[in-house]
């Protein structure tokens, strides 16, 4: 992916490709930084068949030791240090992790790492840390990208994807975007994720688009600041983004004019918050994507327009891409029946690292399997139900959880809302939810709300006023989250 960067420093060496807050860096001094990164990784062994584990929480450092791993022809393993020491050690060893390079010095987190620690020449904080115990993997010479899912097992699994991968779901991306090297974009969401590396940055770079980022805490604020000063015409965002633009009172105090674009992923939106959106920046077009990390990422995408008319759809399938619903057999169904969502195309993955009994499971005939429930309407248009793995039965009917957390996040007072069974054995339906501000009628008027649109064995026995829902850093409500009785206000 390194010749993304290089095409760029070739074709517009001199402009300014980056911005973070003040500092500003040319294509030609980032294409200068990444050579001198890999020479120095060449130098102590990263190369064809190595996996690197990347850290780092700073958005320029994250994309020039990205691209400096992938000129090596390394493969890249985005991690967070934050996910527990435990778990990052097992991981490492799990996955026999070549070199580590971030920016942080290891040992000042109390780390135990057993690795040989290399100061990068001429930086005082890039370390490059190796493991020489653990040997190439030539099964790996092909990937570009290693990503960690976030499964609930205290191993992930770790997704492979190749340039081709990559590049294909890039071009499909540029299209629907309709983006040009006239573009600036802001990138506000955590680099470690597909969605952040593949569907923005990459999408950006290629382009030859000016890229921003920010250090700065990401509130409505901040976002709206660096719209109006740096003339951003596409902001990538989640639903808890465009939430907190939702509530924010001073819109109006800002020159929004170069917008033309946010594109949001990462869960639906209702549809009443999607025309309140509209109305705010009318001369927006808001573009939703689904997609998952298998699919390196974008699967579909469906634009204002239709956003307004196919009343929960997240859209047709991006170029390249083929989209089908299969029913407990495998076999295909149509007519809106629900099934599991399949996806064909060059952008699915090569496969789960070291797991290629769940590979085969996942991928059959080269097609797709995302434990996604979903159905097709006549116009081709995808809608999603909820996950495969979420379901449960209750009176022995199946029960999606997403569909109740759909109605109750109707209530403008609710913030979150997590549903399910209440034990394994157990017939009753619990429902977790958080508010914006504590009001005495809200558990009558949510209970009202399912009963006028829910199936009466879907109906929630008891729904729970909750101070927290954990969240991922996507924003997705964490579903096997232990919820403590401390954290209980009241309940129905």
């Amino acid at each position: 992916m390194y010749t993304l960067l290089e095409k760029n420093a070739m074709l517009f060496g001199e402009d300014i490709g980056f911005h973070c807050d003040a500092f500003q860096l040319t294509y030609n001094e980032a294409w200068s930084n990444v050579k001198r990164l890999a020479n120095e990784l060449k130098k102590y062994g990263v190369k064809r068949g190595t996996k690197v584990a990347l850290i780092s929480e700073d958005a320029i450092n994250f994309t020039q030791f990205f691209m400096a791993i992938s000129k090596c022809k390394a493969a890249c393993m985005p991690m967070y240090l934050k996910m527990g020491l435990d778990k990052f050690h097992s991981l490492l060893e799990f996955y026999q992790v070549n070199f580590i390079m971030t920016d942080h010095r290891l040992e000042d987190t109390g780390e135990n790492i057993k690795y040989c620690e290399r100061l990068l020449e001429g930086k005082t904080n890039y370390y490059l840390y190796e493991n020489s115990g653990y040997s190439l993997d030539d099964t790996i010479t092909d990937i570009e990208l290693m990503l960690f899912s976030s499964g609930t097992t205290s191993i992930p699994k770790v997704i492979m994807l190749s340039k081709e991968n990559m590049i294909s779901n890039i071009e499909a991306i540029k299209k629907y975007l309709k983006i040009t090297r006239m573009d600036r974009v802001l990138i506000v969401k955590n680099m470690n994720h597909v969605s952040s590396i593949v569907g923005e940055y990459l999408v950006a770079l290629s382009s030859g688009s000016t890229i921003y980022f920010t250090t700065k805490l990401i509130r409505t604020k901040t976002i709206f600041d660096i719209v109006e000063h740096n003339k951003i015409s596409i902001l990538f965002a989640i639903p808890f983004i465009l939430d907190n633009i939702l509530k924010y009172k001073f819109i109006n105090h800002y020159d929004l004019s170069s917008l033309r674009i946010v594109n949001f992923y990462g869960g639906k939106m209702q549809h009443e918050k999607i025309i309140k959106l509209c109305e705010k920046l009318p001369n927006v077009n808001f573009i939703y994507s689904y997609g998952l990390t298998e699919a390196s990422p974008r699967v579909t995408y469906i634009t204002k327009n239709e956003l307004l008319t196919k009343v929960g759809s997240c859209g047709r399938a991006v170029d390249g891409v083929e989209v089908c619903i299969r029913d407990e057999n495998g076999r295909l169904v149509s007519g809106g029946v629900i099934g599991e969502i399949t996806v064909k195309g060059p952008n699915v993955m090569q496969g789960y690292y070291k797991n290629l009994e769940l590979t085969k499971k996942t991928i059959r005939e080269n097609e797709l399997f995302t434990k996604d429930l979903g159905f097709l309407d006549d116009d081709g248009y995808l809608y999603v139900v909820g996950r495969k793995d979420n379901m449960f039965i209750i009176a022995g009917k199946n029960v999606q959880p997403e569909e109740i957390e759909e109605i109750l996040n109707e209530d403008s007072n609710v913030v979150n809302s997590l549903v399910r069974k209440e034990s394994e054995d157990s017939e009753k339906i619990c429902a977790y939810v958080t508010l914006n501000h504590q009001e005495d009628h809200c558990l009558e008027r949510l209970s009202l709300l399912c009963r006028n649109h829910l199936e009466f064995y879907k109906i929630p026995n008891v729904i729970y006023i909750v101070r927290n829902l954990e969240k991922t850093v996507s924003g997705k409500v964490i579903r096997n989250q232990v919820i403590a009785e401390e954290d209980i206000l009241w309940h129905s």
